[in-house]
């Protein structure tokens, strides 16, 4: 393993326990109806606490996509920042440096698509919602 491989894992595996540590769910052992609150846009409404007629399905789907895509953009950081690691460490080498270019071109694309998801599931969720 190399250097850069070791190095990208620890910053992977740490940012990994970051979350993990920073937006804990709070759980509940009693009573009914308790909202889950997570900080930032993992917010998600409970399950008991779903009325379809309301609407209340859509919210919880898109705060379900939400949730997601904002994981995706974390994960679409660390993918830029170990591309631009590789490009400072190419030493040179045009090989790696087309190779660390291309990654972080492939990376803002991804950013991109992220979101434009971001957008079209907030559209549908004012469509849906009244």
């Amino acid at each position: 393993m190399s250097i850069i491989q070791h190095v990208c894992t620890k910053l992977i595996k740490g940012a990994i326990a970051a979350w993990a540590v920073v937006s804990p769910p709070a759980v509940y052992a009693q009573g009914g109806g308790a909202t889950i609150e997570m900080p930032g846009p993992l917010s998600l409404p409970s399950a008991s606490g779903l009325n379809l007629a309301t609407g209340d399905l859509a919210e919880f789907i898109v705060a379900i996509i939400n949730a997601a895509l904002g994981l995706l953009g974390i994960v679409v950081i660390i993918l830029f920042l170990y591309n631009a690691f590789k490009y400072m460490t190419a030493g040179g080498n045009s090989g790696q440096v087309q190779e660390a270019q291309s990654g972080m071109v492939n990376t803002v694309i991804g950013l991109l698509i992220i979101a434009g998801a971001w957008v079209v599931s907030n559209f549908l969720l004012d469509l849906v919602t009244p």
